[in-house]
């Protein structure tokens, strides 16, 4: 017991430090609302800039730690001036990739300034020796003390600061609402740029206590503090200064306490890494435990970079990729090998196209997956004595296994915090598996062998023969890239693109959302393995530096500047790269690798500001205006939609519920076929969450749904959308980078396991049958190849109504379809809304703040206020009746006012209701 007390007391010095750094993660957060992934770069810089005051320049240990704590807080006003400040309407996604640029910047800057041999400077403790005795074998020696004092200090000030000063209600107000607050006064660019100051301050005073622990300067240590301090700072869900403090704490101790037992508890071939996994596995946890599988009401979906549309012939992306193979045989054995390893490193970055560009899924860690198809292959070739296109079918078949575990966390998470998760993976895979000997099965030289590929007879020694290696690996990538176009232009593309677009929408139209995210995850994890196994072959063992974190990190980075929506766009970030022609041009230039990774982190936070969509854009525009651009893709006829039997819809009891606020209360509706029902109610009456709960978007506390015999209390919404309940939403949710006529075939292309795979080869088009085509005509949706951004308001909701129509649903919940219609356009939709459901028997239920329509085309009406039904019969008599009127008008004395002036009051108080 003694024994785990005292390793329990010894991971306080490193827990002190995370707390530290969490305060300061929290502050920024409090502050601005951004996750600053460079917050180890600033304790890094912290770190050093104390340890070169204090050794080189024998300034007194207070000045140098002043030095240590002000230059962060310098570059955290810069950061926010300069980068966050031009990104303040952006998504918060789209910041924390900024802060990836930073990352980069600083991580490359401090070798580059202080020289690559700054780790070997000497660090001397300034805490004083000795211990206090805290048991007969327990101590707790000076420097953790400290640290751990001056954790509380610190969190202590920011409390106090936070609650009793007008800076902190400044900063709380700034967050809550800034343009409120900026009307009362806040200047909010000023609270945003303290807080930065403050929290990267508060990094550079972990940097300045954790380094002389460490007693060295290495850098990635110290830069990936970011995991753990997340951990801390999740644990105090970036709001609690206490929660963060003992979250850092606990994950000191808990990886104190892994170094001594984890053998114990593993086995010693599974020794080594578990300690630094430990924050990976509470931020999963946490993550996992706090999300949802569905975004919230009202949550805006991240702008990502938009997506080509062009189409590649796949016959003429195959002579091409053949011609390029064929053309690295001119040239040299140096110029061959740099294009092997540029080829290579592009084909893992094409593979962020089909994860982030098409399905819109934040991966940070690409290469992580390349690694586990390195190390399986390279086992396999030198243990196993397999051939190397079974060897690479088997690293493929591996990597993709991996794609699976990363995709888990996207089921409950999305944005920024499954970034985090994918980073955490990484990590975990780098601790864990990349740097224990027993498992990669490395020699003495630190890597796993491998034997020399043949191919057909044909040996493709990347030593002897560069140029056979290189034009192997440039034949890939350019298959690869045409695989990637074809999925882009089928099915199994335009699904992702929904999904991207909007997670509910999606659901809404019967796409599985894990299925298809897992499927976004395998498909880009077997492209990334691709690149991992012509990583391995292309030296002699292989070394897993090269599928670390921060390399996963900066390829991102590159394929963002090239832009992760084009498929050139990850090749032309590729080309820049370290592993890019560059490095070839620049060669025996000192630290051009380092050069061109700062450079890069430059360049990525240019783009975001000034191009965003990556440097494929303009080229893109260029293109268009050269009379190149993409032709209107032919729309053939599809099968007929399946008809499906009429059904009755039945609401029992509805209730749901948010903790004490009832949103609905015992609703009862019945729907019949060919029948609509209008569900009216006053703002805030729960008419959108009662088609939540009916639709599966939102839990019910009590009550029963049932579409004829079918019970759809415990289905998902995609299987209520597949089993015959239709909606549209009250927010416009188009998918925005797909056509019109791919929004309405989206949902009806039929897409089986074995699409994932096929569509990679050949491109299957867009099918449309003749009576979605013609109810779109109707509505005056001629324009198929149009895309929602090209269509006025009113068009973009009328093209959601009849996506919703066109799958043939047995009933449809339309929640105010008629919102930004024009009076025209409105008594049309009715006229098309009365005449399907009567021809097809398709039951609706109508939420619609337009009176005139609601009396125009509703058999039955059913109001509804806080929740509860106050209302339930013909539409004459709800115009008439006093609750109804009361709720509308607010005022239950109305049998003294004429008839008219009611009607037209209550016309106008329903008119005026656009939320339920």
């Amino acid at each position: 017991m003694a024994e785990f007390l005292q390793f329990a007391v010894l991971g306080l010095g490193a827990g002190g430090a995370y707390a530290i750094s969490g305060l300061g993660l929290t502050q920024v957060y409090r502050g601005s609302g951004v996750l600053n992934l460079s917050h180890g770069a600033m304790a890094l810089l912290g770190g050093v800039l104390f340890v070169w005051a204090y050794e080189r320049w024998n300034l007194p240990f207070p000045i140098a730690a002043l030095i240590g704590i002000a230059s962060p807080a310098a570059v955290g006003a810069l950061i926010e001036l300069l980068v966050m400040r031009p990104l303040r309407e952006s998504a918060p996604l789209v910041k924390i990739i900024a802060t990836l640029g930073v990352l980069a910047i600083l991580q490359q800057f401090v070798p580059l300034i202080f020289g690559q041999d700054f780790q070997t400077q000497p660090v001397s403790s300034p805490y004083p020796d000795g211990s206090l005795r805290l048991g007969h074998d327990i101590s707790l020696t000076y420097d953790r003390l400290i640290v751990v004092g001056v954790t509380l200090v610190l969190g202590l000030v920011l409390r106090l600061v936070m609650t009793g000063s007008k800076f902190g209600l400044a900063t709380t107000a700034g967050a809550e609402s800034p343009l409120v607050a900026s009307t009362m006064g806040v200047n909010t660019n000023m609270i945003a740029l303290l807080n930065w100051m403050v929290g990267a301050g508060a990094a550079g005073l972990a940097g300045v206590l954790l380094v002389p622990i460490l007693g060295s300067l290495s850098p990635d240590p110290i830069v990936l503090l970011v995991i753990p301090t997340l951990a801390a700072s999740m644990i105090g869900r970036f709001s609690s200064y206490g929660l963060t403090i003992a979250g850092g704490l606990v994950i000191g101790i808990g990886q104190s306490l892994l170094v001594r037992y984890q053998s114990d508890i593993f086995g010693e071939k599974f020794n080594g890494g578990w300690p630094d996994a430990l924050p990976f596995i509470i931020i999963i946890v946490i993550l996992v435990a706090g999300g949802t599988p569905f975004p919230k009401r009202g949550e805006v979906a991240t702008r990502l970079p938009s997506v080509g549309r062009a189409v590649v012939s796949p016959l003429l992306g195959v002579v091409f990729s053949v011609l390029l193979a064929a053309l690295v045989f001119l040239a040299s054995d140096r110029l061959a090998t740099q294009l092997a390893t540029m080829a290579a490193f592009g084909i893992v970055a094409l593979s962020l196209v089909v994860v982030t560009g098409l399905a819109g899924q934040a991966a940070l860690a690409q290469l992580s997956i390349a690694g586990i198809a390195a190390l399986v292959s390279a086992a396999l070739s030198h243990s196993a004595g397999w051939p190397f296109l079974a060897v690479l079918m088997a690293g493929v078949l591996a990597g993709s296994a991996a794609g699976v575990v990363f995709a888990l966390p996207a089921f409950r998470t999305r944005g920024p915090t499954l970034a985090i998760a994918t980073l955490g993976v990484g990590v975990a895979l780098q601790n864990v598996l990349y740097s224990n000997g027993n498992l990669t099965l490395s020699n003495v030289y630190g890597g796993t062998p491998v034997e020399t590929p043949s191919l057909f007879g044909m040996s493709l020694d990347a030593v002897a023969h560069p140029q056979r290696y290189a034009a192997l690996a440039m034949l890939v990538m350019g298959l690869v890239a045409v695989g990637v176009s074809n999925l882009r232009a089928s099915p199994t593309g335009r699904r992702l693109m929904a999904l991207r677009t909007s997670e509910r929408a999606a659901a809404s139209s019967g796409i599985g959302l894990s299925l298809s995210k897992t499927a976004a995850f395998v498909v880009s994890a077997a492209i990334a393995s691709l690149g991992g196994v012509l990583m391995a072959f292309q030296h002699a063992s292989v070394t897993y530096d090269s599928f670390d974190v921060l390399d996963s990190l900066n390829m991102v980075i590159f394929a963002l500047i090239g832009g992760v929506g084009y498929v050139l766009g990850p090749i032309f970030g590729a080309l820049i790269s370290p592993s890019g022609i560059f490095t070839y041009v620049f060669f025996g230039h000192d630290n051009v690798q380092g050069w061109l990774i700062a450079l890069g982190g430059i360049g990525l936070i240019l783009s975001l500001i000034f191009n965003p969509d990556g440097q494929m854009k303009p080229f893109r525009n260029l293109w268009t205006r050269l009379g190149g651009g993409r032709k209107p893709a032919e729309v053939r006829v599809g099968a007929p939609v399946a008809e499906r039997p009429e059904a009755k819809l039945e609401v029992r009891g509805l209730s749901v519920r948010y903790g004490a606020v009832t949103a609905v209360d015992g609703l009862d509706l019945t729907i019949e076929p060919g029948k609509i029902v209008g569900l009216i109610g006053p703002n805030g009456a729960g008419k959108t969450t009662a088609i939540d709960a009916i639709s599966g978007f939102a839990g019910t506390t009590d009550g029963t749904i049932a579409l004829g015999e079918t019970d759809l209390s415990a289905i998902s919404p995609q299987g209520r959308s597949i089993g015959g309940v239709g909606r549209t939403f009250q927010t416009v949710e188009p998918f925005n980078d797909l056509t019109v006529a791919e929004n309405l075939a989206v949902a009806l292309e039929p897409v089986r396991w074995w699409h994932w795979i096929t569509d990679l080869f050949w491109i299957r088009k867009v099918a449309l049958p003749a009576s979605v085509r013609q109810a779109a005509e109707e509505v005056g949706l001629t324009d198929l190849d149009a895309t929602p951004d090209e269509l006025s308001q009113g068009q973009r909701r009328l093209l959601g109504v009849i996506r919703a129509i066109s799958a043939g649903p047995a009933v449809l919940l339309l929640d105010e379809p008629a919102a930004g219609l024009n009076r025209a356009e409105t008594e049309h939709l009715g006229t098309i809304l009365r005449r399907i459901a009567t021809q097809r028997g398709i039951g609706m239920l109508l939420v619609e703040h337009d009176l005139a329509m609601v009396t125009a085309i509703c058999d039955h009406v059913v109001a509804i206020d806080f929740g509860r039904t106050i209302f339930d019969g013909a539409v004459d008599d709800a115009i008439h009746d006093p609750t109804i009127r009361s709720a509308y008008l607010g005022d239950s004395d109305t049998e003294d006012v004429p008839s008219d002036d009611l009607d037209q009051d209550l016309d106008d108080a329903i008119t005026a209701t656009t939320n339920g």
